[in-house]
């Protein structure tokens, strides 16, 4: 199963009123017939959909443009955050590859995001 990015909003606190005006991150769920019934069951009152009936999965952080969900072991759906862990375990162990590590997880995450990150420096930039 996959998720992508639809929207950002603020929580209005309904199930949980600590958390009333935070940042939440929503994303479509895409997946087989058989695999949106699981979620759809995994989820119980807080399962969610769109305007058009599209299944919904909120998080509390930005995980990328898409990535994969997985079912843990107690039948809970959660996002696929490897290659943002595994880029943070790489900045903590190299710090002077932060940057660069940085902008490759954007790069795999948020390719658009890159673009703001990383410009071209032309001929014309340098006075030539």
């Amino acid at each position: 199963m996959r998720i992508i990015f639809e929207r950002t909003f603020r929580s209005t606190g309904k199930n949980n009123p600590a958390s009333k005006g935070k940042l939440r991150f929503s994303y479509k769920v895409a997946g087989t017939k058989d695999e949106m019934a699981d979620f759809k069951e995994s989820r119980g009152d807080f399962y969610l959909e769109n305007e058009d009936g599209t299944p919904l999965f909120n998080a509390l952080q930005y995980v990328g443009k898409s990535t994969n969900l997985i079912k843990t072991q107690d039948g809970r759906y959660i996002a696929d955050t490897s290659a943002i862990d595994t880029a943070n375990s790489l900045a903590e162990q190299f710090p002077f590859l932060a940057s660069e590590l940085a902008k490759d997880v954007l790069s795999k995450i948020a390719p658009s995001a890159t673009a703001a990150v990383t410009q071209k420096v032309v001929a014309n930039d340098l006075g030539a």
